[in-house]
């Protein structure tokens, strides 16, 4: 199941790595809470010098094993490591921000770490949604049961976030040029939603759909998405902040 869900991942790195060149400066990437090391190994192969930090041991093992000598993995919490200043241009927190005892001092940290002008990257699961969700599912948990739904679609953390608190948040530890859009969806049914997968398939698309043309239509003033991403940068940006990319859809007619 977890090699399945990261595996449903890769698209989201692919896209968000091809965008990361104009930050390149000194070729630093962190990524917190490093998991398995996915993304850290797709980095590695864009030629990006990469540094991780996860607290599983098992996890950290396996990163360093899979990396080798050029990857630099930390096997603890972020309250216990410490950088340079300004040393690194990229870093990101994929799904860790809510997990975290004190999202506060950990941005004040990461904003040290950060050169001016670098990129922070956060996703995290959308609180506006997944309280909708909650709500809904509760009424209708009966009639789901039939259609084979196994469990809740909602997710719920230590801490949860929707777009003002994500903004809140950046601003009270100083990040600047914040972009906060919806983000886009892992693909098929990386979670197990559904014992019919095609049914949480079709689900993920319509709703990234209509939370795509609610922000349009709203000026992203109004997100609704699943899931949040954030681009934030230390000072001035000197290149535009990233833009999101479509998801892309192929349907085949048989």
């Amino acid at each position: 199941w977890i090699l399945s869900m990261l595996k449903q991942k890769m698209v989201l790195y692919q896209h968000f790595l091809s965008q990361c060149a104009s930050y390149r400066r000194t070729g630093r990437l962190l990524d917190i809470g490093c998991g398995y090391g996915d993304f850290l190994k797709m980095a590695q192969e864009q030629d990006w010098a990469v540094w991780g930090i996860e607290p599983s041991w098992r996890a950290g093992e396996f990163v360093e094993k899979e990396l080798g000598s050029r990857s630099r993995v930390l096997n603890e919490t972020i309250e216990s490591v410490e950088f340079p200043e300004n040393h690194f241009d990229v870093i990101t927190l994929w799904n860790v921000i809510d997990c975290l005892p004190d999202p506060v001092e950990t941005l004040k940290k990461v904003r040290r770490w950060l050169s001016p002008g670098g990129l922070l990257f956060i996703r995290t699961p959308n609180s506006f949604f997944h309280l909708a969700v909650y709500q809904l599912y509760s009424s209708l948990r009966p009639f789901l049961k039939k259609l084979g739904w196994e469990k809740e679609a909602s997710v719920f953390l230590r801490a949860n976030f929707d777009a003002k608190t994500l903004s809140r948040l950046l601003e009270r530890t100083d990040f600047s040029t914040i972009q906060i859009r919806n983000g886009e969806p892992t693909q098929g049914d990386a979670y197990r939603v559904s014992s019919r997968s095609y049914l949480t398939v079709v689900a993920k698309k319509l709703i990234y759909g209509i939370s795509r043309l609610v922000g349009w239509l709203s000026g992203n003033r109004l997100l609704i998405g699943s899931t949040l991403t954030v681009h934030a940068s230390k000072g001035a940006a000197p290149f535009p902040p990233l833009q999101p990319v479509a998801m892309q859809v192929r349907i085949v007619i048989k």
